[in-house]
């Protein structure tokens, strides 16, 4: 542990020994993962779409996708995006030929939570700041 400096109550400097600041570095990273959430919302909704359009072809068309798969409305789901539930409303797709319902790789992905990578966060605070 390294010495600091202070200033006593009576204007007067004194060394007290210095332990991590735990708080600091905790909401510098809650702040990070809050800041990122719409970035990776985004990102997920795209990779939504892109699974649902392979499934079942273009919005509104009667050609392309798996054959005898249909887009069938849409609910509300819960996916975690690093340790933090969001709530988002998911496309649902059904397969009309087995008259049954069609779970979405990503959304099954993204339900159990996860723990942020300490190195991208580092990774992204170097690359914002301008000092270390």
């Amino acid at each position: 542990m390294r010495k600091v400096l202070r200033i006593g109550p009576k204007r007067k400097p004194k060394t007290t020994k210095q332990g991590k600041t735990l708080s600091y570095d905790f909401n510098t990273r809650i702040e990070m993962i809050q800041a990122l959430i719409p970035i990776g919302l985004m990102a997920v909704a795209e990779q939504l779409e892109e699974e649902v359009r392979q499934l079942t072809g273009e919005r509104y068309s009667r050609q392309g996708g798996l054959h005898g798969h249909h887009r069938w409305g849409s609910q509300p789901r819960s996916i975690y995006l690093s340790d933090q539930k969001i709530q988002i409303d998911v496309s649902r797709v059904r397969n009309s030929l087995k008259n049954e319902e069609v779970p979405l790789d990503t959304c099954k992905a993204l339900q159990s939570p996860r723990q942020a990578d300490e190195g991208l966060l580092r990774r992204i605070l170097l690359g914002l700041s301008c000092r270390n």
